[in-house]
């Protein structure tokens, strides 16, 4: 059980009862990495809901993209429990907060009556209208004698720092899905592929090789077992070592030499881009890519 898990989905908008409940069962057998694997059974018991119900929401939660699953199938080929990431990516900011008190010198009410708080026109009166008799007058005649006295100027806010326009995509994002071999949940993973860049957990050029080297992967495999491309970035799989699975047909020649193109090209246009991973870069003895390939580029 996670606090952190809960708490955010909690703040979620799921536009429903049903899901909002669907979604804070499942965020109860998360762990602090927003993973779960509650059956759909355990669900519908936490929930009082029947299971093709849950089974709705659970589908509908992941169109939206605030939750991944990827499918289980057990030795025997019968179905397991889904494999559930949460999408923690979204801040409390995007949520909808209740309209900000208003402070000293504002109106407002009280028990009792109506009246004005200290620091506006006249003092609090429990019961009435605020100010003492004979104050508005003493107001209106003050008025008259000094016609030119304005009330102080509000202070001027500071300017915002401008935030990037929502829906905007960050640079190598279209480059990096493109490359990616599943392609849903674009919006999702546009914000996963932002954070990542955000927190500096890998560059664009790490990001795109392991997106070209999980392609490669899951080329002829089943596209349902592929991982939707938010989770694949949450969880950190660009950092995953290559795996050699019996029967995976490896990439192409054409194809590894478009990768290393890619690759290379970008290089040139951000020399401090050059995935670790990748050895020596291009202009250092050693380098992994074929001469005949960097002779493309003047190297």
């Amino acid at each position: 059980m996670s606090i952190a898990a809960q708490t955010w989905a909690v703040q979620q908008r799921c536009g429903s009862a049903t899901l909002k409940a669907v979604l804070m069962a499942v965020a109860r057998f998360a762990d602090d990495d927003g993973l779960a694997w509650p059956s759909q059974r355990l669900l519908s018991e936490h929930t009082e809901l029947d299971q093709k119900t849950v089974r709705s929401a659970l589908k509908t939660l992941s169109e939206k993209g605030v939750i991944f699953r990827e499918p289980f199938t057990r030795e025997d080929g019968s179905r397991g429990a889904d494999r559930i990431q949460l999408s923690l990516l979204q801040s409390g900011s995007e949520q909808n907060h209740g309209p900000v008190p208003t402070g000293s010198g504002g109106t407002g009410t009280a028990s009792g009556g109506t009246g004005v708080r200290p620091g506006g026109v006249g003092a609090y009166s429990p019961g009435g209208t605020g100010g003492a008799p004979g104050q508005e007058l003493s107001l209106e005649l003050s008025k008259e004698i000094s016609p030119s006295i304005e009330a102080p100027a509000e202070p001027v806010p500071e300017p915002k720092a401008l935030k990037p326009k929502a829906g905007s995509e960050p640079d190598g994002f279209p480059e990096w899905y493109q490359a990616f071999p599943r392609h849903v949940g674009r919006d999702a993973a546009r914000k996963a592929y932002g954070a990542v860049l955000r927190d500096r957990r890998a560059t664009q050029a790490e990001l795109l090789a392991g997106a070209i080297r999980y392609a490669a992967e899951r080329r002829g495999q089943d596209q349902k077992y592929t991982k939707h491309p938010a989770a694949w970035l949450i969880a950190g799989r660009w950092a995953d070592e290559p795996t050699a699975s019996a029967g995976k047909p490896a990439a192409t020649l054409v194809e590894r030499e478009s990768g290393q193109r890619k690759l290379v090209s970008r290089w040139r246009a951000s020399p401090h881009s050059w995935p670790r991973n990748m050895g020596p870069r291009p202009d250092e003895p050693g380098c992994s890519i074929p001469k005949p390939i960097l002779a493309e580029f003047g190297l």
